[in-house]
């Protein structure tokens, strides 16, 4: 932040449980710095849901329903989809691309629907 003025800041995390639940923190703080920063004022809210995009929309309503700014909210909340959203498939690729993952039963299931036979 910048000596001798105001900040305004929105944080949010979004993370995935092995469970497969998304959950969203918002982080709204704004204060003013002085050579370091004065801390007036902060809001927090947090929301899960099965569906990324269903726990982005309820911490959405949750923070509009806090009163916090929405210009600041809806860009910061947008990056961290997308960046959640990104992640999620580069996991999801990096496990089907693992072979130990998957049940030996599903493995043979799809060689044999290939016309493969062990002898």
């Amino acid at each position: 932040h910048v000596a001798g003025h105001h900040y305004h800041d929105v944080d949010v995390k979004i993370t995935h449980s092995k469970s497969g639940r998304w959950s969203v923190e918002i982080v709204e703080t704004w204060g003013s710095c002085q050579g370091y920063d004065e801390e007036l004022g902060r809001r927090t809210v947090y929301a899960q849901g099965k569906a990324l995009e269903d726990a982005v929309q309820q911490a959405n309503q949750r923070a509009e329903a806090a009163g916090m700014d929405q210009s600041y909210l809806t860009q910061a909340l947008s990056e961290a989809e997308a960046e959640a959203a990104e992640e999620a498939e580069t996991v999801a690729a990096e496990d089907s691309a693992d072979l130990t993952k998957v049940p030996t039963e599903h493995l043979l299931a799809e060689i044999r629907s290939r016309g493969v036979t062990a002898t």
